[in-house]
């Protein structure tokens, strides 16, 4: 993904977002399993976000589905969090040397 975070949810004639196909979300919908295998998170992680409703899931009979759309806007969402947060990197932890 580029560093220009103005990407467009706007379905291409292909049906799929600008966003979703820069992530790699091509497919309506994905089960539990495949949202895994395609976002790199956990099991766990994927149903407390959900439960927290920052990541929709619908059930069809017993199956637990994800949209794509929804799976990239919550990558994306987790980007920017990732990206805005001031990061410290050890400061306070520098040891000075010894005269």
């Amino acid at each position: 993904m580029s560093d220009s975070l103005e990407v467009s949810f706007a379905p291409t004639s292909e049906g799929v977002s600008q966003l979703e196909r820069e992530l790699g979300f091509f497919k309506p919908a994905y089960t539990v399993r495949e949202a895994i295998e395609a976002t790199g998170l956990s099991r766990t992680t994927l149903y407390k976000a959900s439960k927290a409703g920052r990541l929709v899931a619908f059930r069809n009979g017993r199956t637990r589905l994800f949209l794509g759309r929804d799976l990239a806007a919550y990558m994306l969402d987790m980007y920017r969090a990732t990206r805005s947060k001031p990061t410290d990197h050890g400061a306070g932890n520098a040891v000075e040397a010894a005269p």
